[in-house]
């Protein structure tokens, strides 16, 4: 269970790694096949790993930010079944506005839900919410 737990935490790391680059190959990969993730925000929800690439990543966080920089804190791993984590964490974005080059920061709670997939830690579920 240790290495599980490992498994699962490098994967948040290229989660956020993932955000920040917003390249195709940094992301997709880390979501289940064959099974339809998802992805809830706190005014939308996205189905599917291609609609949270596209519409999540690109059209709202990359028109939105030029850059973004996502930090978790109290990472809480919690091993539900064998095959699956579910994942709770403080995060804190920071960056630059595109429209007009001025600073966010902002912060909030973020859950999320991996399974093992052919011996791979692949996300499920994420849900998030702002402070």
């Amino acid at each position: 269970m240790d290495n599980d737990c490992e498994l699962v935490r490098q994967g948040v790391e290229r989660y956020c790694h993932a955000i920040h680059t917003q390249e195709r190959s940094d992301f997709c990969p880390l979501w289940a096949e064959g099974i339809e993730p998802t992805l809830i925000t706190p005014d939308s929800g996205y189905v599917g790993t291609e609609n949270i690439y596209h519409d999540f990543l690109l059209k709202r966080i990359r028109q939105t930010y030029s850059t973004i920089n996502l930090n978790i804190e109290n990472l809480q791993l919690q091993h539900a079944e064998p095959d699956s984590f579910f994942v709770l964490f403080n995060y804190h974005a920071k960056g630059i506005c595109r429209d007009n080059g001025s600073e966010f920061d902002f912060a909030g709670h973020e859950t999320q839900v991996w399974i093992r997939q052919r011996s791979e830690w692949r996300l499920l579920h994420i849900h998030y919410t702002m402070e």
